[in-house]
């Protein structure tokens, strides 16, 4: 185990993730992903994105890195108003 840590977040129109090394103080291995699509049936000016979706995308996601590279532990950030 390194002593780096993943960092994801869910942005509203890209999912940007990084490891962190903390040992030397540098991000690495930055990636950008499409996010989750608008589930919302309310109409125009309604934006949903589904938690189920949300949560299969962070599985292949940290499933993606840990074949790469072990992390010790995961950092998050979401969308505003999320």
């Amino acid at each position: 185990m390194t002593g780096s840590y993943l960092l994801i977040d869910f942005g509203a129109s890209r999912v940007k993730t990084a490891l962190f090394d903390q040992i030397n103080m540098r991000m690495y291995g930055v990636h950008s992903f499409s996010p989750p699509g608008n589930c919302s049936t309310k109409g125009p000016g309604y934006f949903e994105i589904s938690c189920k979706e949300i949560r299969y995308q962070f599985q292949e996601i940290c499933s993606w890195y840990w074949q790469r590279e072990r992390f010790q532990g995961i950092f998050l950030c979401t969308q505003m108003h999320g």
